[in-house]
């Protein structure tokens, strides 16, 4: 299969470069040439119409020619479809991380919490709650821990505020108490004999 040049006089486009003809040039299939007819007698008109051959001539990319769409080229054309875009998680509130911490700092201390091992505490056996203020640099580091409910026990006061004061707290997390260098926290802790 051949290539032919094909050119098609047609009106100028809208929008055409001041050295534009107007000359639209596509690329068609070759088509074969009619067979050829029986031989004219001499005697025949001069000016009888010949068939045109076609030469095969290369041609060179003008910005200024318009190629015509060829069949293919209506085709619709598929993109790879792009992947679907994931809603972005919603930031967790200050007080759901606050709370979030919060509950750490109370597992932290159920975990530590035992009753005193005096004689003292052997003896009486007392049992009640007592709770616990103290506050919390943002590195969490315990300080100004004293006993805000007392428990009726002075033997359980001492042990809460002990169990607050020797606790290893984490940092605050991002977000947690904005603006704050430290925070209050309370605790109640709870002895049953």
């Amino acid at each position: 299969m051949g290539i032919a040049l094909y050119v098609d006089r047609k009106a100028p486009t809208p929008v055409q470069h001041a050295a534009d003809p107007g000359v639209r040039i596509s690329l068609l299939e070759e088509v074969p040439a009619p067979p050829p007819s029986q031989p004219q007698p001499a005697h025949s008109e001069p000016h009888a119409a010949r068939p045109i051959r076609r030469a095969a001539v290369p041609l060179v990319a003008d910005p200024f020619v318009v190629n015509e769409p060829t069949q293919d080229s209506d085709a619709a054309i598929e993109l790879p479809a792009e992947p679907p875009v994931a809603a972005p998680a919603a930031a967790p509130s200050h007080a759901n991380i606050e709370a979030e911490y919060a509950a750490a700092l109370r597992k932290n201390v159920d975990e530590r919490t035992e009753v005193p091992s005096t004689a003292e505490y052997r003896l009486l056996k007392p049992s009640g709650s007592a709770m616990v203020c103290f506050t919390l640099d943002r590195s969490g580091n315990p300080s100004e821990v004293a006993v805000k409910r007392p428990s009726g026990s002075k033997i359980l006061d001492s042990q809460a505020a002990r169990i607050v004061a020797s606790g290893h707290y984490p940092p605050f997390p991002e977000g947690a108490f904005p603006g704050e260098h430290r925070h209050v926290f309370i605790v109640t802790i709870e002895f049953r004999s």
